[in-house]
């Protein structure tokens, strides 16, 4: 159903800024700045999802299957509806630089 969209790196469950960090490290990455903390909502048919999500500097290069991007790039993934809100506030920042 998803097929060939894009999403942001994610993992289940809700996790607080420590358990994120340590999400982000199995990823062999190393956050270096927290900016934002992020929640939304999303309602599928029989399924309602409460997703917290943090923008943050990194170092590193993580695993080979992710794409980094800048705004331009950026502009042309395509997201599901559930990660809008994510991909408004990547591209504001992205902007930003």
């Amino acid at each position: 159903m998803l097929a060939g969209l894009w999403e942001f790196p994610n993992v289940e469950g809700a996790l607080d800024e420590a358990a994120a960090g340590a999400a982000v490290s199995v990823w062999g990455l190393e956050p270096r700045r927290w900016e934002s903390r992020l929640t939304a909502k999303h309602i599928f048919t029989h399924v309602e999802w409460h997703m917290t999500g943090y923008t943050l500097e990194v170092a590193g290069d993580g695993p080979a299957d992710f794409v980094w991007a800048d705004a331009g790039a950026l502009s042309d993934r395509a997201v599901p509806s559930a990660f809008g809100r994510y991909y408004t506030e990547a591209a504001a920042r992205l902007k930003e630089e």
